[in-house]
């Protein structure tokens, strides 16, 4: 499909005639409606081609012929006619045609055929003897003469420079009128400051003849880039990893994973996202890094001393301790639950049981048992201690 579209535009455009430089031409205007059917922006090639018997330098395109069009933008093209003195009356035609700068061979739309009509130049009313016109030609000629004369200096007029940028049209409008010159604009996407004059046809101090018509062309701002289309991050924290890596698959999204210290949920479980579920990324960054809690290792401190072991212990799980009443050393451990190198999440319960003496038969029966901290359980030996017991 291609990518511009040129709306129907007055099918017949109509000339008037017009005197420049001693000669009557025949001058007109065509404005097509051109609109780009992509959402990109394109540069546009604009051309005015000649049809049959019509030539191309009657043709002019007002502006720059390569121009840009934003996404789905709709602008105006002005097409000048002026036919020279000289040209045989009748119908003469010619079309716009629209391409896409990049591969104007194959992506252009032409617009529909317009025509235009060059009338015949008016012949002297029959029934006056030609010596009648003779005479008042020849009077003419000398009142001519006389306003040459006279009026010279006064006929022709320079063309104010109003295309420095730095001039706002409506400011440039009055100096053109002013000057006792006509003129029509047409907006041009620019850097410069928007409503600000960048061009003018013809250009400054150029002598052209009162009334006569200056193009002005007006810069505007460019539109506002599109936003990139963005996609939000999947919330997969609390899932197993396997889980996690599943969701976003599905979801397009690439992903690596760390492990992150310990937060005491079930090892292999997505602890952290980074970016957070819910961010807004653009499509070409959907990537994810899953920060995975990987728990704790029970450590291998069987036949070590508690006293020893009991604070990294503590750092890690919820520890009780039990006694075993053997009379082994004491203090010293002798098993642990869950067993050494299980990994289990941070915060778990872990049973210790550790060496002691052996209950001592009498009116009172003094033994360690089974204490839910080891805090309780130094207690209880302090309290065997005073009582002399081992």
């Amino acid at each position: 499909m291609p990518t511009f579209q040129v709306l129907d535009t007055t099918a017949s455009v109509p000339l008037k005639p017009q005197i420049v430089k001693g000669q009557t031409i025949h001058v007109g205007q065509a404005v097509f409606t051109v609109n780009n059917l992509s959402g990109q922006t394109v540069t546009a090639h604009l051309s005015a081609v000649a049809q049959g018997n019509a030539k191309a330098e009657w043709l002019k395109l007002q502006g720059d012929p390569e121009r840009n069009f934003a996404g789905s933008e709709t602008q105006k093209v002005t097409v000048d006619i002026a036919a020279p003195t000289g040209t045989p009356p009748g119908e003469y035609k010619f079309l716009e045609c629209v391409s896409n700068n990049n591969d104007r061979d194959n992506d252009y739309t032409n617009s529909a055929i317009v025509t235009f009509t060059v009338p015949p130049t008016e012949q002297p009313k029959p029934g006056i003897p030609w010596w009648v016109w003779l005479i008042v030609a020849g009077v003419v000629l000398a009142i001519g003469i006389v306003l040459a004369i006279v009026l010279w200096p006064s006929g022709k007029v320079a063309v104010p420079n109003v295309s420095t940028g730095q001039i706002a049209y409506a400011d440039a409008q009055k100096q053109i009128t002013d000057a006792g010159l006509t003129e029509d604009k047409v907006e041009q996407e620019s850097p410069q400051t928007a409503g600000n004059v960048i061009a003018q046809d013809p250009a400054a101090g150029t002598e052209v003849d009162k009334g006569s018509l200056v193009h002005l062309t007006v810069a505007k701002a460019a539109p506002p880039p599109t936003p990139a289309p963005t996609v939000a991050v999947p919330d997969v924290t609390g899932q197993t990893t396997d889980h996690a890596k599943g969701v976003l698959d599905a979801n397009g999204f690439a992903y690596t994973t760390t492990n992150v210290a310990p937060q005491g949920k079930t090892p292999g479980t997505v602890a952290s996202e980074t970016p957070a579920a819910g961010t807004q990324v653009t499509l070409d960054k959907k990537s994810v890094v899953l920060g995975i809690d990987p728990g704790v290792t029970v450590p291998n401190v069987v036949n070590a001393m508690l006293s020893g072991a009991v604070n990294s212990l503590n750092a890690n799980f919820q520890v009780s301790v039990s006694v075993q009443s053997d009379g082994g050393a004491n203090d010293q451990i002798v098993s642990l639950t869950p067993a050494a190198g299980t990994v289990v999440a941070k915060g778990s319960k872990l049973a210790v049981v550790v060496h002691g003496p052996k209950c001592v038969p009498g009116p009172r029966v003094l033994c360690l048992g089974n204490f839910p901290t080891y805090k309780d359980y130094s207690r209880a030996k302090s309290a065997l201690a005073t009582e002399r017991f081992k």
